[in-house]
């Protein structure tokens, strides 16, 4: 089914990139999809699943499913440097600080993003991060990560409050080939204010992160919710 699946996702793909379905185009129903796939209609509603959870298509209840604009920034032409990676580039610190790590249930985004079924088990890994000397300003970023639970358990033998997720990738043969990134502005929820030290009316950058290896598997799903007032964003475009 995973390999029928991405067929689908990358047929409504290459329709929606070149504009034979533009924004507003009513997708076929799920019916008329599973006959022309030849698919079950599981792997259809997971194939839009992914394209919902990635900004390319919308449901409207009782109407339909429709072709949207996607608020994603491709690192392949727009970069997103948080103050955090500003620090470590002008040679100061980020102290992290891991709040949970261990293995769950995938539920909701977290399994559509990771591509696996609901309740497979995946590794959910929970850190703050301050910027050195400033313990007193409060957390610059809550970030939550997921992985499949082949990459979760290879996480899962370093202290990842030393360790940075890029660099146990590279030691262990896992190749992070393409981000996606969503960017928007967020007020959260009781909880994630209080671990950021948060007022109930403060703005947050919310960042979601796809990343995924050579052959297109999500190798981690990441939610990061950045202060606005401790944090600083620097977004450049490559000329063409």
């Amino acid at each position: 089914m995973a390999k029928r699946y991405q067929e689908i996702v990358d047929y409504i793909k290459e329709k929606i990139d070149s504009t034979a379905w533009p924004v507003g185009y009513k997708l076929p129903r799920e019916v008329d999809l599973c006959t022309e796939f030849d698919v079950s209609r599981t792997t259809i509603r997971r194939a839009l699943s992914v394209l919902v959870a990635d900004g390319h298509l919308q449901r409207v209840k009782g109407t339909g499913t429709f072709v949207t604009q996607p608020k994603i920034i491709e690192n392949t032409s727009i970069f997103i440097e948080s103050f955090a990676e500003e620090l470590r580039e002008r040679g100061l610190s980020v102290v992290t600080e891991v709040l949970e790590f261990r293995p769950i249930a995938a539920e909701g985004s977290v399994a559509t993003h990771l591509q696996v079924a609901p309740g497979e088990q995946v590794v959910k890994l929970c850190r703050l991060r301050y910027a050195g000397g400033n313990f007193d300003k409060g957390p610059i970023v809550l970030t939550t990560s997921y992985f499949p639970n082949d990459v979760g358990k290879i996480m899962m033998r370093y202290d990842m409050e030393k360790n940075s997720v890029r660099h146990l990738c590279q030691m262990n043969g896992i190749i992070r080939a393409r981000t996606q990134k969503r960017l928007t502005a967020v007020q959260l929820p009781a909880r994630e204010r209080r671990l950021l030290g948060a007022q109930d009316n403060d703005l947050f950058i919310s960042i979601t992160s796809e990343i995924r290896d050579i052959n297109a598997r999500c190798v981690e799903y990441v939610e990061s919710y950045y202060p606005v007032d401790r944090n600083e964003f620097t977004i450049s475009t490559l000329s063409h």
